[in-house]
């Protein structure tokens, strides 16, 4: 049983991650959208300006895994502090950057530092708050993340037309403010205190770091990384203290509820990246028109993430998962079918952007169910680590058929493709005992 030193302000606590998580999902997109600025003013090739996005995607997914599996062995404190000060430092750097490999270098401190971020943000509540709280500021961090990554986009659009690209990086910055509260609120014991396993996590980073490489800039790297996950899976077999557990990796529901989850958020940045190109062909918008289209249905369905959160604490998890994926479905079909008419995309948003943030709010109260306690860092780890991985995922894979000058119909049917998938894999999960409540069953596991 853990030993806690002193009461946790759940509230207070609650209020940090959630700004935390604000300014770190904020850097990802805002930075999508400056792309274009930056290699005007350094004068970049495309390929160049790519490694701006794709090494910070590479650095953030890598160590997502890494920081939820430290928290056996250090303090929520001290992992977050760590990551604060290194985000700060990269966009300290990135303030004064004037050329591209300090550019490069600044988003891949201030990535090491953000990816303490969204890994702490779902390891906290479980371990740290009460039973009947967990899932609520589960579902609460899982909206933050989607509402985020709709007002991003405009928020950027702002901001570098008043100060250029380089103040996104002062935007980065508000995140100090934060450290006094950290410092008070935040726990400072250590729940296992296990030996940490580098080498497995150094084989199981690099494999995923390559795999965004892949992905992202040349397939045949997925090759290296396919070797690398199999050094990996020899190395942990024959470990007492793995960085991932056999019993972790055959957990069905675990792993079919995170690749369903790894489905759905690959779906939704697929239609954000192909929609603006819907939009600006089909529609002829200019675009600060685009982001106006599309913000208000994303921005609208977020905000309902909460109250479908609290269902699947209610109801049968399962359901809601399935729930989600549907209306992903129902929106890219509606989408593909009004794909000449902006207004009504813009109203199918919400509908797209509800099963989206229905899917990652309840997938938030359901992954954390299927795990015993020793499992929570490592598990919802990877859980981060393949949401970061859908947004790099989805896109690359949708780039890739649009290369072959795929309509955007089919563009479309892939999108939903991704989500029928998903659905499979939730509905080949058993389904006794799987609410995903974890009000009634706080991290057991599924029996």
């Amino acid at each position: 049983m853990d030993s806690i030193a002193k009461p946790i302000n759940e509230k207070a606590l609650l209020a940090i991650l959630l700004i935390a998580s604000s300014l770190a999902t904020m850097n990802v997109y805002m930075f999508n959208i400056a792309v274009p600025f930056i290699i005007k003013d350094l004068h970049l090739s495309t390929s160049e300006s790519s490694l701006v996005t794709t090494l910070y995607a590479v650095v953030l997914a890598a160590g997502s895994g890494t920081y939820g599996k430290l928290t056996d062995r250090f303090s929520a404190r001290s992992l977050i502090l760590i990551g604060i000060a290194l985000f700060t430092l990269g966009s300290l750097m990135g303030v004064f950057s004037s050329s591209f490999p300090a550019v490069v270098t600044a988003r891949i401190i201030q990535a090491a530092g953000a990816a303490a971020i969204p890994s702490l943000a779902y390891v906290v509540p479980p371990k740290y708050f009460k039973p009947e709280n967990r899932g609520k500021a589960l579902s609460l961090v899982s909206t933050t993340f989607a509402l985020m990554g709709g007002v991003a986009p405009v928020l950027s659009g702002f901001i570098i037309q008043l100060f250029g690209w380089h103040g996104l990086f002062v935007v980065s910055l508000l995140i100090v403010f934060i450290i006094p509260f950290v410092v008070k609120h935040f726990p400072t014991n250590v729940a296992q205190g296990e030996k940490f396993d580098v080498l497995g996590a150094i084989l199981f980073s690099l494999a995923v770091g390559i795999l965004v490489l892949g992905i992202s800039l040349n397939p045949y790297l997925l090759i290296i990384a396919v070797l690398m996950l199999i050094a990996f899976s020899f190395h942990i077999r024959g470990k007492k203290a793995p960085f991932i557990t056999i019993s972790l990796l055959a957990n069905k529901n675990y792993r079919n509820s995170l690749l369903s989850v790894f489905a759905g958020t690959s779906a939704y940045p697929a239609a954000l990246f192909l929609l603006p190109l819907v939009l600006k062909q089909g529609g002829n918008l200019q675009a600060s028109l685009i982001g106006i289209v599309m913000f208000p249905g994303a921005l609208i369905g977020s905000l309902f993430g909460p109250y479908m959160g609290a269902l699947s604490r209610k109801y049968n998890g399962r359901i809601i998962i399935l729930t989600g994926h549907g209306f992903m479905i129902l929106g890219a079909l509606l989408m593909a079918v009004l794909q000449d008419m902006p207004i009504g995309i813009g109203i199918v948003m919400f509908i797209f952007a509800l099963g989206y943030t229905t899917l990652v709010s309840s997938a938030a109260n359901v992954v954390p169910s299927t795990l015993k306690k020793t499992e929570i860092g490592i598990g919802m780890g990877l859980f981060t680590l393949l949401s970061i991985l859908g947004g790099a995922f989805g896109p690359s894979i949708l780039s890739r058929f649009l290369s072959f000058n795929t309509n955007f119909t089919i563009s479309f049917i892939i999108v939903i493709v991704m989500s029928v998938i998903g659905i499979f894999l939730i509905l080949a999960t058993r389904a006794d005992n799987s609410q995903g409540d974890l009000n009634r069953q706080p991290a057991n596991g599924l029996r």
